[in-house]
């Protein structure tokens, strides 16, 4: 996790500048760890750190961040199926910001939070829109289907954070 938290570090650092704010969104799995190390890495920005235990509640920090990058470390390629009730509206409310700011970054986290990593469909019709995916070990095949285009942004492959390369099936 530690290797993984500094790869994305790394990125979000070079997109953004000195100074400015990451609002690093951490969810109860192994991305939230991920984002948790990420949140430690990054150097010269001003970083708040929300680890998520009610989803619906962290909208408002969302609704309240005025700064210039998001980690999203809500959910990777363990979902197996739509985000419901808080977690849905806390990804549509990710959307909504970037949509009135598109100067915002937006990280992912291995993969966009509510993407399917092998289909590249948005599970329930929602993903995260990241600007920027950074995920590891290798690039996930669905993440080069023409239907992840809309939420995956830019990828970026960590490959030296110490897992096996993903098999494509």
């Amino acid at each position: 996790m530690r290797k993984a938290g500094k790869a994305v570090a790394e990125v979000a650092e070079k997109v953004t500048n000195e100074g400015d704010s990451i609002l690093v969104l951490a969810g109860k799995g192994k991305n939230g760890g991920d984002a948790i190390y990420a949140a430690e890495y990054i150097r010269q920005r001003k970083v708040t750190l929300v680890k998520i235990t009610d989803a619906q509640a962290s909208i408002k920090d969302i609704d309240e961040f005025s700064g210039e990058c998001i980690i999203d470390g809500l959910f990777g390629i363990g979902l197996n199926r739509p985000m419901e009730g808080g977690w849905k509206r806390l990804a549509e409310a990710i959307n909504k910001k970037t949509s009135l700011n598109p100067n915002l970054e937006v990280v992912a986290v291995d993969t966009p939070s509510g993407l399917d990593g092998d289909s590249g469909e948005a599970l329930g019709g929602l993903a995260v829109k990241a600007t920027v995916t950074v995920t590891f070990g290798a690039i996930k095949k669905g993440m080069l289907s023409e239907s992840a285009k809309a939420w995956v942004g830019s990828i970026f492959a960590a490959e030296e954070v110490g897992l096996l390369p993903y098999p494509f099936k």
